[in-house]
């Protein structure tokens, strides 16, 4: 019966050797090689049990504190670096408003300088100063046409006093040669009554 115990116990201490060593591998595995969350998962499902706490080897949590530290860097400079390229980003992109900005403006001023039109040293929309030119050259030809109205007017009254006048100086020639032939008749009745008195 003590050998059956001997091998019982040997069995028993082989197996539990087993188990130790296979727990090695894997613990080496965990905590190397996983995830933080994998290394928690691990401690927390490998650690011995104390009443209602757990025991953690020493060891597990030196590795896992390095563990995480060591992720906490890589994150920081990753975030750092991602912030540096958004601070970089971010300074293209207020570049790029302003010189959207004085785009938009010189378009503005382009716009403004196309619709618009100096008149007289005055700036006006081209719409208005359209109306304006066209105001003009409607009066303007107002005025021509009152003027070639009254110039054919005054031609027409000049014709007509010319005409009147040449009647006139006709009747006055008309009325002097009469006179003058009236004066000669009696010059010559005069002079017929002056030569029968002598």
């Amino acid at each position: 019966m003590t050998s059956s115990k001997f091998i019982l116990a040997l069995t028993f201490l082989f197996l539990l050797g087993n188990s130790a060593f296979s727990q090695d591998e894997p613990e080496a595995k965990n905590l190397s090689n996983g995830s933080i969350k994998e290394q928690f998962d691990y401690i927390i499902s490998n650690s011995n049990r104390y009443q209602e706490y757990r025991v953690v080897k020493q060891a597990w949590l030196d590795q896992l504190k390095s563990h995480t530290a060591d992720s906490l860097n890589v994150v920081r400079k990753e975030l750092k670096s991602k912030q540096s390229l958004i601070d970089d980003q971010q300074a293209e992109i207020d570049q790029l408003k302003e010189k959207l900005d004085d785009s938009n403006h010189s378009l503005s001023a382009v716009n403004n300088e196309k619709d618009n039109i100096s008149f007289f040293g005055i700036m006006m929309k081209k719409a208005t100063y359209k109306s304006i030119m066209w105001a003009i050259i409607a009066i303007l030809s107002a005025l021509l046409l009152i003027f070639i109205m009254r110039f054919a007017s005054s031609k027409s009254v000049t014709a007509q006093a010319k005409k009147a006048h040449q009647e006139v100086m006709e009747e006055f020639n008309n009325y002097k040669n009469k006179a003058m032939e009236e004066e000669q008749k009696l010059r010559r009745k005069l002079q017929d009554e002056i030569n029968k008195r002598l």
